[in-house]
């Protein structure tokens, strides 16, 4: 099974849209009975970072979020998606609000790792499986 089709299962497990929102404008958040709407800056970095969610483990709820953009930023940050950046240093200022040490131990296992922003920039990963690209982490 290729990565994307890996995605394709990670969007429909966690009930997110066939194509994990990546063509829509706007992408929205549930918190509590509250949700709101945020630009979607770049469908591939959407596309990337959920395949951090493939390779960490890290669920799509917020203390998962939470951790996988501090693991993200950690593993070599989104180098080539500069202006996508607000997203996992937001997301990791409200981490250490709501599960300080979560965010934290997962910024240590993110340090000397790669992540998919950082690989995509030397390979072509979306042939690969997924146990080929958890190789390519470190």
């Amino acid at each position: 099974m290729t990565i994307l089709d890996e995605l394709k299962y990670f969007w429909e497990v966690n009930n997110l849209p066939i194509d994990g929102g990546v063509k829509d404008k706007f992408n929205e958040v549930n918190i509590g009975r509250f949700s709101f709407k945020y630009p979607n800056l770049d469908g591939k970095a959407l596309m990337l970072h959920d395949l951090n969610h493939l390779i960490t483990g890290y669920k799509t709820n917020w203390t998962g979020e939470c951790e996988v953009s501090a693991w993200e930023i950690a593993s070599g940050g989104r180098r080539g998606y500069l202006r996508t950046w607000i997203y996992p240093i937001s997301l990791v200022l409200i981490g250490m609000v709501i599960c300080p040490f979560k965010t934290y131990n997962a910024f240590v296992k993110g340090l000397g790792k790669r992540n998919s922003f950082i690989i995509s920039n030397q390979t072509n990963i979306w042939k690969l499986t997924k146990s080929e690209l958890i190789l390519l982490v470190g």
